[in-house]
This record gives C-alpha cells, sequence and structure tokens, in this order.
C-alpha cells in the first residue's frame, strides 16, 4: 500500500537482521519526517528503546519552524476505556533481566485465591459492557485469536512467560485482556503488545 502522495515514511527496522518493525507515516511529508532519528533511551520506562524523528522543516509549529516526533516501537501499553466500568483487576507486562528484555512476564493480580480465570487476546481492541464487566477486546472471531484458562495462584496472582519479540510478527499489535471468572467476577485493564 505505502503512504498517500502527501505524507512521509519512516521505516523502522532492527539493525541485526533488518527486518521490518514498523512503518511511521507522517501527514506532512514538507517536514522532511525523518531527517534525522536519534535514540532515547527509555524514557516511557517500558524496558524498550524509544526513538526521536526530526521534522526539521515542520509547519506545524509557527514560532521553531520544526518539530520532533517521538516513537516508541516495541514494548507494552496499558490501557482502558473511560466508556465503561472500571476495572478491577491489574494487568502489566514486566521485562525480562537485562540480558534479555524482550523476554518478559505477563502478570495479573487482585484476584481471590485459587479463582478461575481466563487470558484472551485479539488483534483489535474494543469497548463492550457485558454484565457490568468491561471488555477491551474486539470479539469479532476474526480477531478474537486466544482464549485461554488458568486458576490463580494463593495470593490472587496469575503470571506467564511472554516474549515480544518473534521474528515472524514484527510490527503487528495484540491486545489483551485477563478476567477473574468467579464471584465477585472481575475484568483487567488492557494491554497493548507491540511485538518487534
Amino acid at each position: 500500500d505505502g503512504p498517500a502522495a502527501d505524507t512521509a515514511l519512516v521505516s523502522l527496522r532492527l539493525g541485526a537482521t533488518g527486518a521490518l518493525i514498523e512503518n511511521v507515516d507522517d501527514f506532512e511529508s514538507s517536514g522532511q519526517f525523518g531527517a534525522q532519528m536519534i535514540g532515547l533511551g527509555d524514557i516511557d520506562g517500558d524496558g524498550f528503546a524509544d526513538f526521536a524523528a526530526a521534522k526539521p522543516n515542520s509547519s506545524t509549529n509557527q514560532f521553531l519552524g520544526g518539530a520532533i516526533r517521538v516513537l516508541s516501537i516495541g514494548g507494552t501499553l496499558s490501557y482502558g476505556s473511560s466508556n465503561l466500568p472500571p476495572t478491577n483487576r491489574d494487568l502489566s507486562w514486566q521485562p525480562g533481566a537485562a540480558n534479555n528484555r524482550t523476554a518478559g512476564t505477563i502478570v495479573i493480580e487482585g484476584a481471590g485465591p485459587f479463582d478461575t480465570g481466563v487470558v484472551a487476546a485479539s488483534f483489535a481492541p474494543g469497548e463492550l459492557n457485558f454484565l457490568g464487566l468491561p471488555i477491551l477486546l474486539n470479539t469479532d472471531p476474526s480477531l478474537l485469536f486466544i482464549n485461554f484458562p488458568f486458576t490463580f495462584q494463593l495470593d490472587g496472582t496469575m503470571s506467564f512467560p511472554s516474549s515480544i519479540q518473534t521474528a515472524f510478527l514484527t510490527g503487528i499489535r495484540i491486545y489483551i485482556q485477563g478476567f477473574d471468572s468467579q464471584f465477585p467476577y472481575g475484568a483487567t485493564n488492557g494491554l497493548e503488545v507491540r511485538l518487534f
């Protein structure tokens, strides 16, 4: 497909293999988006490097004549919805050890001891109120691809290994949510996983 004629495109690639991580469009082609790139370290705290892409001729800033766009290409991002009831369980992803940050762990917290639960994943987020529980995944059968039952541990948590670096899925976003299926029922926040 590629970007429209009036956009600029930056392609981010893995240094070791050259595999495409993500294409980032910018709707101001005259701004010279991506003319310069610089690593920023981990400024959003997800354990992965972030980058800045310069737009030296941007017209979006009338006073300075340029702009910078910060890009986060891999990692996780928690999300919810102000249109739905609040979540009452916690879902997070914890990066792995310093020598392999992408081999992390998904953690669900806040359930009762040995409650049964399920974790689900979709290729798109959603917004649905089901019996007072917020469903933050798109439940269309063509997009919902995993439904994994489990039992919470004695301390009301569940964790399982989850790598976010998968060569054949580079650039794909997956949306995950966990549920406590015992009364009082519970739902976690959503977790957007950006694979690279």
